[in-house]
Parts: structure tokens; C-alpha cells; sequence
């Protein structure tokens, strides 16, 4: 997902002030982060329901 809008954003990007640019990364980070807090908060849960079992 994260490919293809970098990719539209290459096709649009001539045509998009400098500020709109800025906000879409930002989004992009947000969305990255967000995703990589989700997995370590899985990796947790799996590690701790590993060691409850032992």
C-alpha cells in the first residue's frame, strides 16, 4: 500500500505545492509508525502468552 502511494504521489508531485508534499509524508510516518507500535504490541502479547505456557 505504502509503494503505490509513493507512486502517485511521483505522478502528482509536479503538480502539488511543497506544503501538500510535507503533509503527505507526515501522514505516511504516522501510518508507519503506528503500524510498527501495532507489531511490537503483538510481539508482546506472543511472548508473554510463550512464557505462560511454559
Amino acid at each position: 500500500m505504502y509503494k503505490r502511494l509513493n507512486d502517485q504521489v511521483k505522478q502528482i508531485r509536479m503538480d502539488l505545492p511543497a506544503r501538500e508534499e510535507v503533509r503527505i509524508r507526515a501522514r505516511q510516518a504516522e501510518f508507519v509508525s503506528l503500524q510498527a507500535g501495532h507489531t511490537a504490541k503483538e510481539i508482546g502479547e506472543a511472548t508473554k502468552e510463550e512464557a505462560a505456557r511454559r
